[in-house]
Formats: structure tokens, C-alpha cells, sequence
């Protein structure tokens, strides 16, 4: 809205987001419990469209502990869908108070800390957060002292620039970035204030709301790191401004504190930042994918689905006739869901909760029925090798493998890639064509026959004529980003089917490595007469990074 870009018509508070058609009853009800904060409007949420932030009084809220709270948290179940801190209007009586313009002209002013002077002097943002909120609590020192003290930081401590992230521009400080852990910032402050341990979160505050003015953005987040061993790969990123309302940090969906939404190549994708990990690094693969890999009216399975990242490009773009989707993470399994509706594609997509590993399996419609199979799982997705090989179409398809990969060892690791994938080719295609032979021995009588064999009747019906020579092709090694100095992010588009059908599926040229088998024997490699050599990232007994849940359960 217009209105909301003059700071001295509101400010950020607590509020919490209803949906539009229930925002009269829900403002009414929480007015009822005295909780509704009069001194604003409710205004639309700054982040989702048909939703309402209604302002709330949240120190009586959590003081409250009769049964007008206890009945207002239950309908918050029904009703209210999340809480936090936005950006409000103030109410009609309240433009009419002067002291509220010159307190917020006051608040702005010491924020930027005299930002005519401060640019004269060229410095940075964050610099300038850190001087706005000294120059607050310590007025009579100049500004040419108050730089000089900042530029006493590390760069690591006191970042020049800073990433934004979403269509809302939310700041994102990295991890040892001002933080009060790291001893060198921690002792900066001290000395500069004289400050007890307690008093130093106050400082901060200050901070993080001129980082947000200065940058005109709404919310401050610290970016976390995810852990090695947990496979529902959570972001661990902290709001730091503004500061959660009572018990939202619990609180998840949309309108919750973390929720936002980054827009790419005309794709929303929405999802909970606290939550959910998300790859800015990766855009150029979405997009390569979507538009240049997946065709018309193809069958794609994404083995690793998160919010999207590649469901919805092929899609959106790539116009598949359907996406099969696996994910196990429940924060991004609603976020892709609500993804899916919100860019009009929900009809075409089955999203399936739980281990790709095992979906695949139980879910027998989906073998043998895959032009398309995306593996998009880092450092490693080898664990979910021989399902995807189990999902292609026998008449060949296509997996597109992701890896963190050596930079020297990239054409080694396609190479070892293609004769993992030849190995169990050859078993999936032994094992399915024997239950074709079986059932047909059995002529569909025998009821002791397995619903797996039976089943599995999805591949085509000529199956059984096709010859066991198979290809193990590699058409194409992609760069997606440098993961560290000497490490890649590749992709490997590896082509599996009979080859005959291999040369009209390479747009790219000549083939980057490969072989070909026949009746369990490699006849051929690309390069001629190249060995297969283990790369540094294939998987261990004991996982890449100690990351065991990468394996099946077996």
C-alpha cells in the first residue's frame, strides 16, 4: 500500500493474520478479550495476499491466564493463522497525537544516525546501523570517532554488504556476522559501553531495526547452516527483528513470522525460512530444467521434492503431463503443496509423503512408467540410485544426478556414475522381466503370484521382446555453482534405455562418458577403452560427511 511506505503513519507490532472474510468476526472477538491494540488499523499482510494482520496487545496477552485466553487460543486453531510483527497504520485518533509523529521523526533520525554525513564518509550499511545505534545511546561522539571505532571490527564481525532475500527483501546476516558469540564483537561492545552481559540484546535491537530501515525491509534473519546427519535438511535461520511474538516461534504457514516468498523466472515459491532450506545458487539449473529438459506431455518423477525447486519448472515450463513429487520434511511438504496451488499446477502433481526410496516401491504404479527421473539431493543422492533406474520407462529415460564433486575427478565421477547405474540397470531389468515371464506362466491364475510381480505388468508390454543390451549414456556435465575451492556442484544428465533410441535423445553432441552392456557384459566405453575409477564423494561404509541417512534401509 501506498500509506505504509511513510514510517510516520504506523509502525512495526504485534499483530496476528486471520484471512480476509474472517477478519470483522476475529477483530470483534479478540476486542472482546481486550487484546485487540486500538491504536492501529488492521492492514493487509505484507506478504500474502486475502490476509489481514490484526494488531494485538501481546503483553496481556501472555499475562492473561483466565479462560478468555484459554478460549481465545483455541479459536486461534480454527481461525487465526499465525502471529508476528508487521508493519501497521495507525488508527484514525492516533494520527491526531502529535507525539507520536516526533517520536517516530526521533526514532528514524538516530536510526540512520545523520545519513548525509554518514555517506560523506562512505561507509557501508552495516557500518552505518552500528553508528546510528552508539550515536543513540552516546550522542556527544562525533562521527568521524564513531567510524573509526566501528572499522576496528573484523570484516568477518562487520560484513560490508549484506543479502536479501524475497520479493519482501528480508536482510540476511550471516552467521558470525554481529553476533554476540564471536568474542571479538562481544568485547568490542563491552568496551565501548560498559555493558552487562544482559544489556547487550538491547543494543542489538537497535541495531538490526537500522539494518531493516536502511535496506527498507521489513524483517532480519540470521542465516543458519544445515546439519550434516539430519536428513529433513531444516535451514536453522533465526528472526532476529522484528522479535517474535509469544509463542510464535512454533508457529509455521502462511502468515506465520517466517513465512516468505521468492519469486524467480515468474515461479512463487513460498515457504518458512525457519525452517526450510532454500538455494539462490540453483536458479540457473531450475531454469535449465524446466525449460530445456523436460518436454511437453513427459512423466517426471522428483525424488527430492522440497518446495518445488524443480517440480515447479517442469511444470510451469517445461509443460510436463505430470510431476510425481517425494518429500519427507513436513514444513516443506505444506509449503510445496500451498506452492503448487498458488502457480495453478496442483491437478498436475502427486505429491507422496515419506522415503523416495521406499514410495517407489510401495507405490508400484510407479515403476516403469518415468521419462524423467530428477535427483536433486546434495552432497550425494547415490542412496536413491537404483529406485530412480527402477522408475525409467524400459524404453528409455532420463536422470538427471546431482553431486558435490572434486573439480579433477568430474569426468571420472560421470564415468563411475554411468557403471553404477549399468550394474543395476541390468538387475531391475533382469528382475522385471522375469515376473513378466513368470506371470505369463502363471497366465494370471496363480494367486500365491506377488502383487509386486503383478504389478509391475505397468511396464510395456514388449518388455519381453526387448534385447538386454542397454546404454548407460552421460550426454551432458552441468556446473551449477562452486560449493568450496576445489568442489563443484554438477549435474549429469545420464540417458538409460536401449541404444537404438540413445541417438536421438543427445542434443548436446557427442557423449561425455558411458558404456554399453549386453548380457551382463560391458562392450564398450566412452572414452574407448577408459577405467572406471572411485571418486573422493562416492559413498563410504560410514556416508559422505558421516551422512548414514542417505542409505536405505535394508
Amino acid at each position: 500500500m501506498e500509506t505504509q511506505t511513510n514510517k510516520s503513519n504506523g509502525e512495526v507490532t504485534s499483530v496476528v493474520f486471520v484471512k480476509r472474510r474472517d477478519a470483522k468476526k476475529m477483530k470483534d472477538v479478540i476486542s472482546q478479550y481486550h487484546f485487540l491494540d486500538k491504536r492501529f488499523r488492521l492492514t493487509p499482510s505484507s506478504v500474502e495476499k486475502d490476509v489481514i494482520a490484526i494488531p494485538v496487545i501481546v503483553a496481556q496477552a501472555a499475562d492473561q491466564s483466565g479462560d478468555s485466553f484459554h478460549s481465545l487460543s483455541s479459536l486461534s486453531c480454527t481461525s487465526i493463522l499465525g502471529s508476528g510483527q508487521q508493519f501497521c497504520l495507525y488508527s484514525t485518533s492516533m494520527l491526531g497525537n502529535n507525539n507520536v509523529h516526533v517520536r517516530s521523526q526521533q526514532k528514524t533520525t538516530m536510526a540512520l544516525a545523520d545519513s548525509d554525513k554518514l555517506s560523506a564518509l562512505s561507509i557501508s550499511p552495516v557500518e552505518q546501523a552500528l553508528i546510528g545505534a552508539i550515536h543513540e545511546l552516546r550522542p556527544s561522539n562525533d562521527h568521524q570517532t564513531l567510524l573509526e571505532l566501528v572499522r576496528l571490527l573484523p570484516s568477518i564481525c562487520c560484513p560490508k554488504r549484506l543479502e536479501l532475500m524475497g520479493d519482501d527483501r528480508s536482510v540476511v546476516i550471516p552467521p558470525q556476522a554481529l553476533s554476540l558469540d564471536e568474542k571479538n564483537f562481544s568485547e568490542w561492545l563491552d568496551e565501548i559501553f560498559d555493558l552487562q552481559p544482559h544489556n547487550r540484546q538491547d543494543i542489538m535491537i537497535k541495531v538490526w531495526g537500522n539494518i531493516a530501515l536502511l535496506h527498507k525491509s521489513t524483517r532480519v534473519v540470521r542465516k543458519g547452516s544445515v546439519l550434516p546427519e539430519s536428513g529433513v535438511r531444516e535451514s536453522n535461520y533465526k528472526i532476529l527483528w522484528p522479535e517474535p511474538g509469544v509463542g510464535s516461534a512454533e508457529l509455521t504457514g502462511p502468515g506465520s513470522p517466517g513465512w516468505i516468498t521468492v519469486t524467480e523466472q515468474g515461479i512463487r515459491q513460498s515457504f518458512d525460512l525457519t525452517k526450510v532450506m532454500f538455494s539462490r545458487g540453483n536458479v540457473s539449473e531450475k531454469i535449465r530444467f524446466g525449460k530445456n529438459l523436460v518436454q511437453p506431455n513427459e512423466v517426471v518423477l522428483d525424488m527430492y521434492g522440497g518446495i518445488g525447486y524443480f517440480t515447479l519448472p517442469a511444470l510451469v515450463h517445461g509443460k510436463a503431463n505430470h510431476v510425481y513429487v517425494c518429500e519427507w520434511n513436513s514444513h516443506a511438504l505444506q509449503a510445496l503443496r500451498y506452492n503448487l496451488q498458488q502457480n495453478g499446477v496442483a491437478d498436475r502433481a502427486t505429491v507422496l509423503n515419506g522415503d523416495c526410496r521406499v514410495l517407489v516401491m510401495q507405490h508400484h504404479y510407479l515403476a516403469h512408467r518415468m521419462d524423467r527421473v530428477s535427483l536433486g539431493l546434495l552432497p550425494s543422492s547415490e542412496g536413491g540410485w537404483e529406485t530412480a533406474v527402477l522408475a525409467l520407462k524400459p524404453t528409455g529415460g532420463w536422470l538427471h544426478i546431482h553431486g558435490n564433486v572434486a573439480v579433477e575427478e568430474a569426468n571420472d565421477w560421470a564415468l563411475w556414475v554411468c557403471s553404477r547405474l549399468a550394474s543395476m540397470s541390468m538387475r531391475t531389468f533382469r528382475q522385471t522381466k522375469q515376473q513378466q515371464d513368470c506371470r505369463q506362466e502363471n497366465d494370471g491364475n496363480d494367486r500365491n503370484f506377488s502383487r509386486a510381480a503383478m504389478e509391475s505388468s505397468n511396464a510395456p508390454n514388449d518388455l519381453t521382446k526387448s534385447t538386454t543390451t542397454r546404454a548407460i549414456l552421460c550426454a551432458h556435465l552441468e556446473k551449477v555453482k562452486s560449493f568450496a575451492p576445489t568442489i563443484n556442484h554438477y549435474v549429469a544428465d545420464i540417458y538409460i534405455g536401449p541404444p537404438q533410441t540413445s541417438t536421438t535423445g543427445n542434443s548436446q553432441g557427442e557423449w561425455v562418458a558411458g558404456m554399453i552392456v549386453e548380457n551382463k557384459q560391458v562392450v564398450g566405453t566412452i572414452p574407448t577403452g577408459a577405467q572406471v575409477k572411485k571418486p573422493s564423494c562416492a559413498l563410504s561404509p560410514d556416508g559422505v560427511i558421516h551422512q548414514t541417512w542417505m542409505f536405505p534401509s535394508i
